[in-house]
């Protein structure tokens, strides 16, 4: 009797065990979230046998063969997708797109296209139906059957296609148009291919710019060219527009080839000149400088009084500096500032000088050039170029004394260049180094000051720099008096009765403390403070939906579309897909209530579709201060605006979460 009883509670004990185990919805969600796709698909085996109508009525079918297809069993994977593309799922068409993606990276283009001829018959209004409509076209052209790409790229549209007449810039459209112009090149209907081909390239939305279709252009241009024998036909300034297209794509031989036709067929045209720099520019951009500056010498030889000599001028220089040939390089920029004082670059040459001198090790030379440099733009921005300059001199060479000096000059300037100009800087980073440059005298009490003088906060690149600093010191025996002497002026303003006062109290005092429990201490009392700051309590409340839990908000009646598309949505967000489920409900109409649109930013980073979420999460923040602590932002926030995407390709072990 007794043996019966430990028997009966060993078998109760085994299916509670078992009971506690078995995979749940959330807990095949959560693995799938926390990269363990192979654990994932374990779950989802033993749910289907566990419970076959749940897993059929809750189509985890399709769920199981993507995970299938994210650990490579592309076998298994493929024959659950048919399993859902021979159904009534609403799902299918997207089992039929994938399906259609084994086809064609096994290589079997004709099965490919079977399937996304029927995503286009079947779904004609679906994001897919446009995406398979491209696809089709792009298959027939990789296998070469130029005809039927051209029927599919001119033929009837998906309703979600744009439509024919829409704008030129736009990417999709400047893609097909050059898919379909070589798709007329390589069919042999040239008229046709060089009308497109130069309509692309003279839609070009920024012709300093050219896109990647404006080099298809060119090269489907100089292929007729070379067919047809007319390349020596080509006029000069239809080469140097062909070479800038190939130069700025960084093609450098065959803009080269374009730019030596101008130089040698038309020497006497001012576009020589132009042809000239630019090859020499094309061989610096290779860093082959020893072959570039003979072509900026070339340029100043024989086109001394064209605008283009004053760029030879100073590439030249850039060039025999590269190459070490100081003398020359300085030489240059010499003859610069003589034949040019009053361009608008001249305090290029002055400061290259100064670069120049530095770098060779001559830094009295170098001081002594921006000193005069700094007399030359007296009242200009190149005043502070200059002084920067003399600065950071001093700062190599540890005469803190003297870079102090040039620094609080500097700082007194009215101008300081910032990113605008080469050579320039800010307020902020000067008062870093200056700062640092306290730091190394020891003079740690006017350090601790100047560092806490610069705001810490999200995007403040200086200020967690300054945070950092003031971390090491007050970790270091040396600093450790004027810390303390800090810390405990700071304590009287952290319990002041105005709450401004008290949080830059309280925010000053956590970046000089590196205690735990100290810093857990100011992060409450900082907490506190922010309730009663409106510009510190209005956080935004984004909150990240329970995995793989999902309904649409009562007062969002209208949809932009059918109800098929949100059951659509519906369900791929219930099983957790949001890298497909984030499109369909923007399609949906995601973005037309502020609470969708909150969730939808979740959704794209978690489908690790993370631009999208961070373009929609960044205008929300911009309302907050940016000093707000870090620490005290909501985790959701923190993980929307610094999204971690493709986090299990990227560790080769397992991400641990907080």
């Amino acid at each position: 009797m007794r043996r019966s009883a430990s028997i009966t509670l060993i078998l109760f004990a085994q299916c509670l065990s078992a009971f506690a185990s078995e995979p749940t919805h959330a807990s095949i969600l959560a693995l799938i979230r926390d990269g363990k796709s192979q654990e994932a698909v374990e779950a989802l085996e033993s749910f289907k046998l566990d419970r076959p109508e749940e897993f059929v009525t809750g189509e985890y079918d399709y769920l199981l063969a993507r995970m299938y297809e994210s650990n490579g069993d592309i076998g298994n994977a493929a024959a659950l997708f048919q399993t859902v593309a021979s159904s009534r799922s609403v799902l299918r068409e997207y089992a039929l797109w994938r399906l259609s993606q084994i086809a064609r990276f096994s290589g079997n283009e004709f099965q490919e296209r079977l399937l996304l001829y029927e995503i286009i018959a079947l779904y004609p209004d679906g994001l897919i139906g446009d995406a398979a409509n491209r696809r089709l076209a792009k298959s027939y052209y990789e296998s070469r059957n130029y005809t039927e790409a051209i029927h599919v790229l001119t033929g009837p549209r998906p309703s979600t296609a744009k439509a024919s007449g829409a704008a030129p810039s736009d990417a999709a459209i400047r893609e097909e148009l050059a898919l379909l112009g070589n798709s007329h090149l390589f069919s042999g209907n040239k008229e046709m291919a060089r009308s497109i081909f130069e309509r692309l390239l003279n839609t070009t939305p920024n012709q300093q710019q050219p896109d990647d279709f404006a080099l298809e252009s060119v090269r489907g241009l100089d292929a007729l060219d070379q067919a047809a024998g007319s390349a020596a036909e080509l006029t000069a300034a239809e080469h140097v527009r062909r070479g800038w297209v190939y130069q700025f794509n960084r093609e450098f031989i065959e803009a080269r080839r374009h730019y030596m036709s101008v130089v040698n067929r038309f020497s006497g045209d001012s576009l020589a000149a132009e042809s000239a720099y630019q090859i020499g520019r094309g061989y610096a951009s290779l860093e082959s400088f020893a072959e570039a500056f003979p072509w900026f010498e070339r340029v100043l030889e024989q086109f001394p009084e064209l605008p283009v000599a004053k760029d030879a001028l100073l590439q030249a220089g850039s060039a025999y500096t590269r190459v070490g040939k100081h003398r020359e390089a300085i030489s240059r920029y010499r003859q610069y500032i003589d034949r040019f004082p009053d361009d608008e670059r001249l305090d290029r040459a002055y400061l290259n000088i100064v670069d120049v001198a530095r770098d060779s090790g001559e830094e009295t030379a170098a001081l002594r050039q921006a000193a005069e440099a700094q007399q030359v733009f007296k009242g200009r921005v190149g005043e502070a170029q200059a002084l920067f300059s003399e600065a950071r001199i001093y700062i190599s060479v540890e005469e803190w004394e003297k870079a102090l000096d040039s620094l609080d000059r500097l700082f007194k300037l009215p101008d300081l260049g910032g990113t605008r100009v080469p050579g320039g800087t800010t307020q902020v980073e000067v008062m870093f180094l200056r700062a640092f440059i306290l730091e190394q005298l020891s003079r740690y009490r006017e350090a601790i000051e100047a560092y806490l003088s610069i705001p810490d906060g999200r995007n403040e690149y200086y200020g967690w720099r300054a945070t950092e600093r003031l971390m090491q010191l007050a970790s270091s025996d040396a600093a450790r008096a004027a810390v303390v002497e800090k810390l405990s002026s700071l304590s009287g303003g952290s319990t002041s009765g105005d709450h401004e006062t008290k949080r830059k109290a309280i925010q000053s005092m956590l970046r000089l403390t590196v205690d735990n429990g100290s810093r857990e201490q100011l992060l409450d009392s900082l907490r506190s403070v922010y309730q009663e700051l409106p510009a510190y309590s209005a956080v935004p409340a984004v909150k990240r939906p329970t995995v793989g839990e999902w309904e649409w908000p009562e007062k969002v009646k209208v949809l932009k579309t059918d109800e098929r598309r949100r059951a659509v949505a519906e369900k791929l967000l219930f099983l957790g897909l949001y890298d497909e489920a984030a499109t369909e409900l923007e399609m949906a109409g995601g973005t037309a209530d502020r609470a969708l649109a909150n969730r939808l930013t979740t959704f794209y980073v978690d489908g690790d579709i993370a631009y999208r979420g961070v373009a929609m999460v960044e205008p929300i923040w911009r309302t907050i201060p940016a000093d707000y602590q870090i620490e005290l932002m909501p985790r959701e926030s923190v993980e929307l605006l610094y999204p971690t995407p493709y986090l299990s390709l990227i560790h080769i072990s397992e991400p641990t979460r907080q």
